[in-house]
C-alpha cells in the first residue's frame, strides 16, 4: 500500500490529534521501501598486485646457496610511482618480480641498507612501470632486461635456453646468447649482477660454473646454486668482466669444479665451434 494512502487512514482513525499524527510522520520518515533504498557510493580501492618473489643475499665475497633465499610471499606496488614494498630477513639484497599471469620479470634494487626488515625498493624500472600503468605492459620475456644498478646500465642475456640429459646429468644443450650484452667493462673488482631466467626445470638444484676474465689473468670458477623451484626465477651470476662472460657459461648437475661441457658431450661438433665464436 502507498505511504500517503496509509498515512491518510491512520489519521482519519485516530482523530487526527496532533500528537499521532507527529508519531506517524516520524515512523515514516524511517520506513522506506526496498526500492528507495540507495546503493552505498563504491569506494575505489587500488588492488594490489600478487607477484612471485625471489630474493638473493648479495655478498661481494662469498656467494653460495645458503645466500639464496627463494619465496613465495607476495609483493605489492604501492605509494608513488609503482614502489614495491616486500619483508625480507636479508640484510643484503636484491629482489626479483614474476607475473603470475604471464611469464615477465622486474628487477629491482634496494635504495639503502635498511634498519628493519622492511625494504623499499625504487628504480627507474618501477617509475616505467607505473607510467605504463600495468606491469603486463611490459615485454621481458625472451628479451633483453635492462635494470640500472648505482646509475650504470646493464643487460641481462637471453633466457632461450635448450635442457638435454645427457649421461645421466641434465645439462644445457646450448650456453646462453651473449651477442648483446658484452658492451660495458665495469672496474674492476666492481661486482655485477647478471639475470638468467628459467621457466621451467627438472626439480633438482643446479649449479652455475663458469671462468671470469678481468682481460689480464683468468679468475678461479665460481660456483652458485640454486634451490629448486616450480615457478620461474632468476638467479644471480657475478662476472669480473663483461667481455668475459662471451667466453662461455658451464651450467650442469655437478659441484664438480673439473668437469666441463666437452666431459659430458666429448669434442664439440664444427657447428658449435662456430658458434662459440659469436659467445
Amino acid at each position: 500500500m502507498n505511504k500517503k494512502v496509509l498515512l491518510t487512514l491512520l489519521v482519519r482513525q485516530s482523530g487526527s490529534t496532533n500528537v499521532l499524527l507527529a508519531l506517524l510522520l516520524f515512523s515514516c520518515t524511517l520506513v522506506q521501501s526496498p526500492e528507495a533504498i540507495a546503493a552505498p557510493a563504491a569506494t575505489p580501492t587500488t588492488r594490489a598486485k600478487e607477484m612471485a618473489v625471489t630474493v638473493l643475499h648479495q655478498d661481494s665475497n662469498t656467494f653460495g646457496k645458503s645466500d639464496l633465499f627463494i619465496s613465495d610471499q607476495a609483493a605489492r606496488f604501492v605509494g608513488r610511482k609503482g614502489d614495491v614494498i616486500i619483508t625480507t630477513s636479508a640484510p643484503n639484497w636484491r629482489i626479483i618480480l614474476f607475473s603470475k599471469s604471464k611469464n615477465q620479470a622486474l628487477v629491482t634494487s634496494p635504495t639503502e641498507a635498511t634498519k628493519s626488515s622492511l625494504g623499499i625498493f625504487t628504480s627507474p624500472l618501477n617509475v616505467q612501470v607505473a607510467q605504463k600503468k600495468t606491469v603486463e605492459d611490459q615485454t621481458l620475456h625472451v628479451k633483453l632486461l635492462t635494470f640500472t644498478s648505482k646509475g650504470d646500465q646493464f643487460s641481462t642475456a637471453r633466457d632461450a635456453v635448450i635442457f638435454q640429459e645427457r649421461r645421466k646429468r641434465m645439462v644445457l644443450d646450448s650456453v646462453l646468447e651473449t651477442a648483446d650484452i658484452c658492451t660495458v667493462t665495469p672496474p674492476v673488482g666492481r661486482f655485477i649482477n647478471w639475470v638468467y631466467n628459467f621457466s621451467n626445470l627438472s626439480g633438482v638444484p643446479i649449479s652455475l660454473r663458469t671462468r671470469f676474465s678481468d682481460h689480464t689473468s683468468e679468475t678461479p670458477y665460481r660456483t652458485l646454486s640454486i634451490e629448486h623451484t616450480t615457478k620461474p626465477f632468476s638467479f644471480f651470476a657475478d662476472p669480473t668482466g663483461f667481455k668475459a662472460v662471451a667466453n662461455r657459461l658451464d651450467v650442469l648437475l655437478s659441484d664438480d669444479a673439473t668437469t666441463t661441457l666437452e666431459d659430458l658431450w666429448g669434442s664439440p661438433r664444427e657447428g658449435d665451434k662456430e658458434k662459440s665464436k659469436h659467445r
